[in-house]
């Protein structure tokens, strides 16, 4: 009996050792062959073409005309950014418990303090700035800090949300991460991840866009079936997210998507992905999956975590080349389950024409030998057209701003 017992437990732990190994492919990639590496972090077109530039004796890939530098640093597991008026930058963290502020006081293009503007907090992955008052949303809940400084310093702390879903059924884990942004309409919009990979959720608040007045009243699903819409940002009114697609069915399938996100629709997940297919886990939602779901506007590489999306600021139509003005930016934090690593790097989807296009922006945080030293996250623009991107595997922003 206790022979059986030891083999049954044996063949437990080898069991959860072959799923973990399933899920984590890209361990047993050792090197990535130059055209790999190429297509990932170069172009072949000359209207978008990337130059070498050294940072801190590494090399990243930039837009030709422009210029990058680390901005601010030790500031762990960075994320979600925002930036006030006076070009004071509020910076979110995921792993950390605090949320910060930097400023270039003396306008060398370096941030010359940064310091802590709340601690003790629940993975504040992301940070809005709107009407002196800056919005922090935490795994559970949505707090505003009321008249903040460029110091950090605030008059008080309001928590408008404090029930929202986290953790998971098994783990307590899931995906925790609570973007905030106030739209056009003064609303304020509340992206909550699903606990898992592919289930049917008890709670119907997982995977959807939540929408709720600015005080936090008034709490209501405004889109479903978003598996991980970790970031969205509007453009004339239109809410476009970047949805993460699902894992442990191909290196290639299914494609992250950039999604055009409007109120009461479904977007697929659990039953779907992609155009309008089924997972193989619910065979029988097919005709579901084709006439009631949305397809996506745009598709990205499987596995490449889509995150930070952002759309050109004013300042930054009237001074950037004119190939970048019609369209938006995507950070890829890069893949974690891929055979072949994908992603470490930001995109640009140009949406001049009816078939969006993509095209990389900055790259070269994946490097041969299959590992990534920076893993780009948020984007924000200041009052001047500059670019401030955060890496939390480096914890540091850079500011990517034209020669």
């Amino acid at each position: 009996m206790v022979f059986i017992s030891i083999v049954v437990i044996i063949l437990g732990i080898l069991g959860v050792l072959t799923v973990w190994l399933y899920n984590n492919t890209s361990l047993f990639t050792t090197k990535i062959s130059n055209k790999d590496l190429a297509k990932n972090n170069l172009n072949e077109s000359l209207n978008y073409e990337l130059v070498p530039q050294k940072i801190n004796g590494k090399t990243i890939n930039i837009p030709k005309g422009f210029t990058l530098r680390v901005f601010a640093e030790d500031i762990g597991s960075a994320r979600f950014l925002s930036i006030s008026p006076d070009d004071t930058l509020f910076v979110g963290t995921k792993d950390n418990d605090k949320i910060y502020t930097a400023k270039d006081a003396n306008n060398d293009g370096v941030a010359d303090d940064v310091k802590d503007i709340d601690s003790g907090l629940n993975s504040p992955h992301s940070v809005f700035y709107y009407k002196n008052d800056l919005y922090v949303g935490e795994e559970n809940r949505v707090s505003a800090y009321r008249n903040i400084t460029s110091d950090g310093t605030y008059s008080k702390k309001d928590v408008l949300v404090d029930n929202l879903p986290a953790g998971n059924r098994l783990t307590g884990g899931g995906h925790k991460t609570r973007t905030v942004v106030i739209g056009p309409d003064e609303k304020m919009y509340v992206s909550i991840g699903s606990s898992c990979n592919v289930c049917e959720e008890n709670d119907e608040r997982r995977a959807t866009i939540m929408r709720f007045n600015i005080d936090g009243s008034n709490g209501e699903i405004f889109a479903t079936g978003l598996r991980n819409t970790v970031g969205f940002d509007f453009k004339n009114g239109q809410l476009y997210g970047a949805d993460m697609g699902r894992d442990q069915i191909g290196d290639d399938i299914p494609p992250e998507e950039i999604n055009i996100i409007q109120k009461n629709k479904d977007y697929g997940w659990p039953y779907c992905y992609g155009d309008n297919i089924a997972n193989p886990e619910f065979p029988e939602k097919t005709d579901f999956c084709k006439t009631k779901t949305e397809k996506p506007f745009a598709n990205i590489q499987a596995h490449s975590a889509p995150l930070g999306v952002s759309f050109l600021s004013q300042a930054a139509q009237s001074t950037w080349p004119k190939q970048y003005q019609d369209g938006m930016l995507v950070a890829l934090h890069g893949s974690w389950n891929r055979t072949i690593p994908t992603g470490y790097k930001v995109v640009y989807i140009d949406m001049s024409t009816d078939e969006p296009k993509q095209y990389n922006f900055l790259s070269g945080w994946l490097e041969n030998n299959a590992e990534a030293w920076g893993r780009p996250v948020g984007m924000v623009f200041d009052s001047k057209g500059n670019l401030y991107l955060s890496d939390d595997k480096q914890g540091l922003i850079y500011k990517l701003s034209l020669q």
